[in-house]
């Protein structure tokens, strides 16, 4: 639905380098004069009046909207304001910003002090709240669209999706249907992705490629740790030496068994079976004196 609005007036105190000025305008209305003069004053002076800032995008507390005087001194104890009427589908509406200093004259002292700067807002001369006074100027129109409409540099500053979103508001869109018509390609497509639009089916796509080489990526940890798990090999021929040697050890005890008797007392009941005389062979010899020892070799 298209709104009509126009600048009817606007009005400035103490703003910058104004002290006093009001501008009536026209349908159409051009602005002249010499550099220095004040014209971008009024451009700062309308997009402050709306969104609080300057034309370039900073708040007031960063460009500094007070009057100075002749010695470069700033003007106390004054509102700096902007008042605009602005004509809405025929209907005037008027809207006003003040920039308001708040002065306190301490108890038992002449001199008022400075404590700071507040903000007051008004629409139709009625006093409002920042964010109900923000939803009328939003009612109105938005930033972005009256940056659009004001400034010639707005439009290729902006990301190519959000120029492509004003240009399809403006000059409307074809469907995807109407595009895919006469393709079977395209066609066939469509019928893949149900009722999600393009860029939902392509953001789909993207979560299921990322998903998958995620998947990718954990199978060679998951096979490492598989390998790791895996038991050590068995060598069954060293085995089956050692099973040899025990054996023929074994054996050997047994042939023997004919122990001098006082040794024989030594052994018993402890060493007495040939297998625990085998597994405990060194702990034995150590324990034995030097000639018990040679005995015990001579069997």
């Amino acid at each position: 639905m298209s709104k009509s609005i126009e600048l009817k007036s606007l009005e400035l105190n103490f703003f910058k380098g104004i002290i006093s000025e009001k501008l009536e305008f026209n349908h159409i209305s051009n602005l002249f004069a010499e550099n220095g003069q004040g014209k971008s004053t009024f451009h700062h002076a309308l997009t402050w009046l709306l969104f609080g800032k300057d034309a370039q995008g900073n708040s007031d507390s960063k460009f500094g909207i007070k009057t100075k005087d002749a010695e470069g001194n700033v003007i106390e104890q004054v509102d700096h304001s902007v008042e605009g009427v602005f004509e809405i589908d025929g209907r005037e509406e008027t809207f006003k910003r003040v920039l308001r200093e708040k002065w306190q004259k301490p108890r038992g002292a002449e001199v008022a002090e400075f404590k700071g700067n507040e903000t007051v807002y008004f629409w139709d001369d009625v006093p409002m709240k920042q964010s109900e006074y923000n939803a009328k100027i939003s009612e109105m129109l938005s930033e972005e669209v009256f940056k659009l409409i004001t400034d010639p540099l707005a439009f290729n500053s902006l990301h190519w999706q959000k120029q492509r979103e004003q240009l399809i508001a403006i000059a409307g869109q074809d469907s995807d249907s109407d595009l895919a018509e006469g393709n079977k390609a395209f066609q066939e497509l469509l019928s893949t992705i149900g009722t999600k639009t393009l860029d939902q089916f392509k953001t789909q796509l993207s979560s299921q490629r990322t998903k998958l080489n995620s998947e990718i990526k954990q199978i060679g940890p998951r096979i490492d740790e598989v390998v790791k798990g895996k038991p050590d090999s068995i060598d069954i021929d060293a085995k089956k030496a050692i099973m040899l040697g025990l054996i023929g050890g074994l054996m050997k005890l047994k042939v023997r068994s004919k122990i001098n008797p006082k040794v024989r007392r030594k052994l018993k009941p402890k060493y007495a079976n040939p297998i625990t005389r085998f597994l405990n062979w060194k702990a034995l010899t150590k324990t034995l004196s030097l000639k018990s020892r040679s005995r015990l070799m001579q069997i």
